[in-house]
């Protein structure tokens, strides 16, 4: 249908899209167009290129370079704000960047598929999709937000990112010394790691005591003591708020539904010197993946993945990703596919066009409701109570299927035919003989360049052979329209068969003869 063609070449085009705003790249950049009237869909747009996943082992560092151009553009100096403030402001140029290109697309979308029936297969499934990818497109701009491991500013790196945190600064401190402006109006750098808490600190023995914190090596420890010189208590605290515990998060271990395994990459967030039964790091929601998209578990315990059999769900509703279990077949190209290939016969060696066509199995369509994992009733493709499922039978020339409904009162089947992809020529005569029919072949040569509803009117005067379907010899006399051949013939020279008339071999065949009356009558003449 043309519905099933332009959900097709829409599909085809939606990576780019995506990733690029424009339907081509290559050679040149091709803008987004109404495929009907040629015009361009005139929306605002952002020039970056996104990612989208594709799988791969580099799929994780793709997604980091690409993130990395993104936070780039983000021009406003770290430091200098609340880092909360900043976090926010960079999350917020994120999410407009992607917006753009998801609002570019779906008018894009839109305005390309409006003409056509809702709820098609085809167009439903290219719609699910799209929705998919607009998660995918903002689940890749999610910041970590976690605390960097090299100080105290937050990681910037994508929420699903590898390895430890990284602010992705050079850790040091940007301002200017406190004391010595306040002494000396002299500026000197604080050389303490960003983000700290407290004032800034030159070197921390010329204003303060600057001995080691009795926590030194804990998580979060800035070193030095920052009480007054010469202090009277013995106990050395640097600037830290809290000294963190700093061992590995407890969630840890967790399998996946897709068989892999899940290990938080945050630490210990409680105080060292506080007793705790459980390690849990600065992420207060459950940080493992929903089990049937790429959001992130709405749980709000982050340790909910060590549940006994936790259930891992966003809380929106998904599309259902098994295929249709209705008998029959949901989709058949009606369309067929004309595909260059090279025959090589026993005499010659030629290029022609193979055309086949394809049926297809679909997506159920059904809604799985917000928290549960599926839905009730059988998988779908259509919503539609009245939907057709097409026969599964084929022609046994070129295997293409009957295009009637599944059970169809029609006695014989129909279809469109195409190569003759099932058979092999049988020539009379010694193996050397040829037949020409604008080609020459040979026979135990391939049927495949030929056509099931063309090959018998270019032959004219024909007959088809086919193997013999009766257990004993003698059952194959007495019928004018059959002769069972008693030599030995390609292929398969073992088995026994039976010279046909064109009209009994389309009787066997179970499909309606694809020729005209008047050829099927000068047909029989011949075979008389």
């Amino acid at each position: 249908t043309m519905a099933s063609h332009r959900a097709q070449l829409i599909f085809r085009l939606l990576p780019n899209a995506l990733a690029f705003g424009y339907a081509d790249i290559d050679p040149e950049r091709e803008p987004l167009k109404n495929l009907d009237t040629d015009l361009p869909v005139d929306l605002p747009d952002t020039l970056h290129k996104l990612f989208i996943a594709g799988g791969g082992i580099e799929q994780s560092a793709s997604r980091e370079r690409t993130l990395a151009f993104l936070r780039a553009a983000w021009d406003q100096p770290r430091q200098h704000a609340p880092e909360e403030e900043w976090i926010e402001g960079l999350t917020n140029h994120l999410e407009t960047i992607v917006n753009l290109r998801i609002d570019h697309v779906r008018k894009w979308l839109t305005v390309n598929l409006s003409r056509f029936q809702a709820g098609h297969a085809s167009i439903e499934a290219l719609r699910r999709t799209f929705e998919n990818a607009i998660v995918n497109l903002k689940g890749n701009v999610q910041l970590c937000k976690l605390q960097c491991a090299a100080c105290q500013l937050l990681c910037i790196r994508s929420r699903l990112h590898d390895g430890p945190h990284h602010c992705q600064t050079d850790h040091l401190c940007v301002h200017e010394c406190n004391f010595c402006m306040e002494l000396s109006g002299e500026r000197k750098q604080c050389t303490m790691t960003a983000g700290h808490a407290g004032k800034h600190i030159c070197v921390v023995t010329e204003h303060l005591c600057g001995k080691p914190c009795k926590f030194m090596g804990r998580h979060g420890c800035l070193d030095s003591c920052v009480k007054a010189i010469d202090h009277p208590d013995e106990e050395h605290i640097c600037a830290a708020p809290v000294h963190a515990c700093g061992k590995p998060c407890d969630l840890s271990g967790v399998k996946l539904i897709d068989g892999s395994m899940y290990s938080c990459p945050g630490s210990c967030r409680f105080a060292s010197d506080v007793d705790h039964c459980r390690h849990e790091c600065d992420a207060r929601f459950c940080s493992v993946p929903c089990q049937l998209c790429k959001r992130l578990c709405s749980d709000q315990a982050h340790i909910h993945g060590l549940e006994p059999n936790a259930i891992h769900l966003c809380g929106q509703e998904h599309r259902c990703s098994a295929v249709c279990s209705a008998p029959g077949i949901c989709e058949i190209e009606t369309a067929p596919r004309p595909i260059e290939a090279t025959f090589t016969g026993k005499n010659k060696t030629f290029q022609y066009s193979k055309v086949r066509t394809v049926a297809k199995r679909l997506r159920c369509i059904k809604p799985i409701a917000p928290g549960a994992t599926k839905h009730t009733g059988s998988h779908n493709h259509s919503l539609d109570k009245k939907v057709v499922h097409f026969c599964e039978n084929r022609c046994d020339g070129c295997g293409y299927f009957c295009t009637l409904p599944l059970g169809h009162p029609q006695q014989e089947h129909e279809t469109g035919h195409g190569s003759m992809s099932r058979t092999r020529w049988s020539v009379g005569g010694p193996d050397d003989v040829t037949l020409e029919i604008g080609r020459k072949f040979s026979t135990n040569d391939d049927g495949v360049p030929t056509m099931c509803n063309l090959v018998c009117q270019e032959m004219g005067r024909h007959v088809h052979v086919d193997y013999c379907r009766a257990y004993y010899e003698a059952a194959c006399t007495g019928n004018d329209e059959l002769q069972h051949l008693t030599k030995r013939m390609q292929p398969n020279p073992d088995r026994p068969k039976d010279v046909l008339t064109h009209n009994l071999f389309w009787k066997r065949s179970g499909f309606r003869d694809p020729y005209s009356q008047e050829e099927q009558a000068n047909f029989a003449k011949w075979c008389a």
